[in-house]
């Protein structure tokens, strides 16, 4: 079997779709189930060498075109073109309103192919009102015709399954979790006693893209109302639109700036270094179609505080962290809480949270799964038990 798969951005710079299709790709290719071409724009030109040979180390193909011209319609002409990917099987997009998806629906009838679009929460309620008035043209433009012409749809929880459905799109979906690499061995110091530490600060972290919808704003807030002694809350991912300077001057103007570290994009070893140094980790997102950072900082046992705009309704229920709702009151209380619990107490969550991932995000697992709605879907025949009709779903 021969997928092809669609994004805006091929490079780190497409942060969760980035992630998401490059573990998936991997998973699937190392399982065996087929071959994995990628079709997309490089938007952040420093980094592509590195993510390139990301992209080959997980045995994928690459097909690099204009950004422009996902929007326009070329790059469909040149992936049809290339010789060596005329055997397609199956087209999946990603994303919306950036021209992944887009490039996609014009591709899989080229081919002959059928045509899988993979939202990545950017279907969801609050996603769709950030910057309204121009995704409102797209959708009427563009997005509505094409997910409607979807002979399959991924959803990577049932919330945002319901997303689908409230946008009338009732064509099969599959519906199942974003994998993560969990490290088999944790960072040194994971392994030291928090208790010791008294001189240094407890880290509260946050890592994500800096944009509106992660929800900083309720955070920095939150945490100007509790401002917990000895604690530091650290800001990590790469800024977008401006944000960062947008939430340093919000964390001036609270006064809470001399316990607030912005510290950039951290990506590799670094990164899960970061998460097991953390005795706290905070997501307070409006919305999220899974939240690929909670998974991983439970992996690396890490205690989670999360919104209700995420499907993390497993966390208070695990003893692992907190689902609050998306506002300032709920994210002060669970941060006041979270911050006056001794360091063995979240070691305890930690540890818990680390057995939640591996029973729900593994990719090998995922893969099969993945695999086998494609054979389904170029097969037929019985459904396979992650692939939804609309029957399945209940308002």
């Amino acid at each position: 079997m021969h997928v092809m798969h669609v994004m805006a951005s091929l490079s780190r710079s497409g942060a969760g779709v980035y992630e998401a299709v490059l573990g998936a790709t991997q998973a699937f290719v190392q399982s065996g189930a087929g071959r994995v071409t990628v079709v997309g724009g490089v938007d952040t030109v420093a980094d592509w060498p590195q993510d390139r040979q990301r992209w080959e180390r997980a045995g994928v193909d690459v097909v690099v075109v204009p950004p422009a011209g996902l929007l326009l319609g070329s790059a469909s002409r040149m992936a049809v073109e290339r010789a060596a990917i005329r055997s397609v099987d199956i087209v999946h997009g990603h994303g919306l309103w950036c021209g992944g998806s887009l490039a996609a629906s014009w591709i899989a009838p080229r081919l002959a192919c059928p045509l899988v679009v993979s939202p990545h929460g950017m279907l969801q309620p609050w996603a769709r009102r950030h910057h309204r008035h121009r995704k409102r043209i797209a959708w009427v433009l563009a997005e509505r015709a094409v997910l409607s012409r979807a002979d399959l749809l991924q959803a990577m929880s049932l919330q945002e399954l319901a997303s689908f459905r409230a946008a009338r799109l009732f064509q099969p979906a599959i519906v199942h979790p974003v994998g993560i690499d969990i490290p088999v061995a944790l960072p040194p110091s994971q392994s030291r006693d928090r208790s010791n530490r008294v001189a240094q600060p407890r880290t509260c972290l946050f890592l994500s893209r800096l944009h509106p919808i992660k929800g900083l704003p309720l955070l920095f807030n939150a945490w100007s109302e509790v401002r917990p002694a000895g604690w530091r809350l650290v800001i990590a991912g790469p800024d977008q639109d401006g944000h960062r300077a947008t939430m340093a001057n919000l964390a001036s103007r609270l006064g809470i700036d001399g316990s607030v570290t912005f510290v950039g994009p951290i990506h590799g070893p670094a990164k899960w270094k970061l998460f097991a140094d953390a005795d706290l980790f905070v997501l307070p997102s409006h919305s999220e179609n899974f939240g690929v950072v909670v998974a991983e900082a439970l992996a690396a046992g890490t205690p989670v505080i999360t919104t209700t705009g995420t499907p993390w309704d497993a966390l208070p229920a695990s003893g692992v962290g907190w689902w609050v709702p998306s506002d300032v009151t709920s994210l002060a209380a669970a941060v006041r809480e979270a911050t006056s619990l001794p360091p063995g107490v979240l070691r305890e969550m930690g540890a818990r949270g680390r057995e939640l991932a591996r029973s729900r995000c593994d990719w090998s697992v995922i893969a099969a799964t993945v695999r086998d709605a494609y054979r389904w879907l170029l097969d037929g025949g019985q459904a396979p038990p992650a692939v939804m009709s609309a029957e399945h779903f209940v308002e």
